[in-house]
């Protein structure tokens, strides 16, 4: 295994050489010009660095003994030694050399001529920048010696840099430049500097990522909670910008003034995209501006709105507490729910201040409304507050859009909007309703945070007049008449009947229309009886035993008009016996043949030829006496149904025979 092991590193030897033990890219520099600071040296270690030892070797020419003086400084396993100012001859030329030694083994690097005095190494540049659209704009500190700049950026995710070069002269002041690069693209840049005569550059600048400019406000939400020991709870949220823009980390600016007396309001620098704190009783306005690499987006302006009493009681009257503490005193004129007029505001730092001061500027009829708060913006809290008039009157109008709706057969609803707190002229104690029917009115008092009222006990049928006023200490002021109310009986409204009505006769002329045509029907287009037909079979065939039942024999029938001589006209001759008539045939055949035997015998009698009634063939199939007396069955259904269409023309008689002989007439 040993032998492997040494082969494996000969091999690597041989195909790449001795490893190289020697320290390279020895220099020695300071940060700054200052002529007192000391010097660094570094170098780069050999492939053993771990395990090697180093000496500095410094040379410098003494000018008293005019010879050169060498120095050595064991350095042990760093490679970095600090050469003292006072050591160093930074004027004259001075010589360089950082031995490596391990083991027996020693490797000295390249000896180094330098002149110190020049050998300078700027740090880093702190660098900022501003964009817009594609152009991005770099600043950074400029040192008082030419120097030259090295810029590169990159779109983020690359692996390449690009690179730009700004040479500048002498003179300490703030640098710039500028790339133009595609807009609403991310990039990377950096910067390094090294003074112009020499090549030792600076570090890199921190990497920073190039976002997108902000172009829209911060979208700020906001909770306020009630007055409690005296301060509301405010959480203020907003939302981050997109990532183009947020790109490289965003921080946000919030300034927030809490009461007018204080000059300069509270200043947050924050990463979060949300912030909670106390303030006072007064309207609180929030300025948050977000901040990226590139610059900052408008500014968002939010008024919290300050929270107004719409009475004074007695316990937030006069300020409570530590009465020597300097306190803020606020009033202003209330136009409106949330709407003031200017601000008052001062210091004041008696113990116990006359409400009456602040009446002194005051408006008769106008309500206004003051605040005392101390802490200014560390720690605003309200101690006082209430609405006040310097002298009160009647409300100038009446409340607006007096409405009555959801009307019944027996109440309505009344509803109104608040009289307007510059038409109050006085702080409103009850809304006043007069229910007016004919020459009875009804007054109605409900307190005057109240908006609606429902009128019970109507008379159904009968018109209402409704008028609302509002009330203060000083009396009742204009009213506002709704509109007449027409209450209707109950059941069915006259809208209803508009839809029902219509349905109803619809439905009634159906019916008649209905039971007209069945009459007419019935008298114009009587039912024709259906005839009983008894099902026989029905064969063309002239073969006798299937045309006639056996022992059926056929008999001939004339049929003579009434005009006739029945006994002066022979028989017709096919009546005589003869083989035609012992042959059977069908019933549409022997009336063809009938009809044409009269038209050669008479013109004016017509003969027909009926089977006679059938016989019973069989004693035994039936007994006797089953039909009757006389024992004979009724004629075939098909034969009985030929009979009938000839009984149906004029002058139609029946002789029917039974046997040889006629057994009887019908007329």
């Amino acid at each position: 295994m040993e032998l492997e092991v040494l082969f494996i590193t000969l091999a690597v030897v041989l195909a790449h050489g001795a490893p190289n033990e020697t320290p390279t890219d020895l220099k020695c520099y300071k940060k700054t010009i200052n002529t007192n600071e000391d010097f660094t040296c570094t170098w780069k270690p050999g492939a053993s660095a771990g395990n090697a030892t180093y000496t500095f070797h410094y040379c410098r020419f003494d000018v008293q003994i005019k010879n050169v003086v060498c120095a050595s400084h064991a350095v042990g396993r760093k490679n970095v030694y600090v050469l003292l100012s006072d050591d160093a001859s930074t004027i004259r030329e001075s010589y360089l050399l950082v031995e490596a030694h391990l083991g027996n083994s020693s490797y000295r690097s390249s000896n180094v001529s330098v002149c110190l005095q020049h050998q300078v190494q700027y740090d880093a540049p702190d660098i900022t920048m501003s964009r817009s659209s594609g152009n991005i704009t770099l600043f950074w500190q400029r040192p008082p010696e030419a120097i030259v700049n090295e810029i590169q950026y990159r779109r983020r995710g690359d692996q390449l840099w690009e690179s730009e070069t700004l040479e500048t002269e002498g003179e300490k002041k703030e640098e710039n430049h500028t790339l133009t690069l595609q807009k609403d693209t991310v990039y990377n840049v950096r910067v390094r500097r090294k003074a112009k005569a020499l090549n030792i550059w600076s570090a890199w600048s921190q990497t920073m990522e190039v976002p997108v400019e902000i172009r829209e406000k911060p979208m700020v939400t906001w909770d306020i909670g009630e007055l409690n020991t005296f301060v509301r709870p405010l959480k203020l949220r907003w939302e981050a910008p997109p990532e183009p823009e947020s790109a490289g980390g965003v921080r946000y600016h919030l300034s927030l003034a809490f009461i007018p007396c204080a000059s300069d309001p509270r200043i947050i620098q924050t990463d979060s995209t949300e912030y909670n704190t106390n303030v006072s009783a007064s309207a609180v306005t929030v300025n948050i501006t977000a901040i990226n690499n590139v610059g900052k987006s408008p500014k968002q302006t939010v008024i919290i709105p300050a929270q107004h009493l719409e009475n004074c009681p007695k316990d937030k009257a006069l300020p409570v507490g530590n009465q020597k503490k300097r306190k803020c005193v606020e009033w202003y004129e209330l136009t409106g729910a949330n709407s003031t007029g200017s601000v008052q505001s001062n210091w004041t730092k008696k113990e116990i201040y006359d409400i009456s001061q602040i009446k002194q500027d005051m408006k008769d009829f106008v309500r206004y409304h003051y605040f005392f708060h101390i802490g200014a913006n560390e720690k605003p809290r309200t101690i006082a507050l209430c609405p006040i008039y310097k002298t009160e009157g009647v409300p100038k109008h009446g409340p607006p859009k007096v409405t009555v709706v959801d009307v019944t057969h027996n109440s309505a609803l009344v509803s109104w909007q608040p009289i307007p707190i510059a038409h109050q002229q006085g702080f409103l104690k009850n809304y006043v309703i007069y229910i007016t029917r004919g020459h009875d009115t009804n007054v109605v008092q409900i307190n005057g945070s109240q908006t609606n009222y429902t009128i019970p006990n109507l008379i159904a049928g009968t018109l209402y007049v409704v008028h609302v006023a509002g009330e203060t200490v000083k009396g009742v002021g204009p009213s506002t008449t709704g509109q007449i109310l027409l209450s209707p009986p109950p059941g069915v409204s006259h809208s209803d009947w508009i839809i029902v009505a219509p349905i109803v006769l619809a439905l009634i002329l159906t019916i008649l229309c209905s039971f007209i045509i069945k009459r007419l029907k019935s008298k114009l287009l009587p039912e024709i009886p259906t005839p009983v037909i008894t099902e026989t079979p029905v064969n063309l065939s002239r073969n006798k035993e299937e045309l006639y039942p056996a022992g059926e024999e056929v008999h001939p029938v004339l049929l003579v008009h009434d005009h006739q001589d029945k006994s002066n006209k022979p028989p017709p001759p096919f009546l005589e016996e003869s083989a035609l008539l012992e042959e059977p045939c069908d019933t549409s055949l022997c009336e063809d043949e009938g009809v044409e035997s009269q038209a050669d015998w008479d013109s004016d009698a017509l003969w027909v030829q009926f089977p006679p009634e059938p016989r019973l063939q069989e004693a035994e199939a039936e007994p006797a006496g089953a039909h009757g007396a006389g024992g004979a069955e009724p004629p075939p259904g098909r034969l009985r149904a030929h009979r009938d269409r000839l009984q149906e023309r004029p002058g139609f008689r029946e002789h029917r025979t039974s046997g040889p002989s006629c057994s009887g007439l019908w007329k």
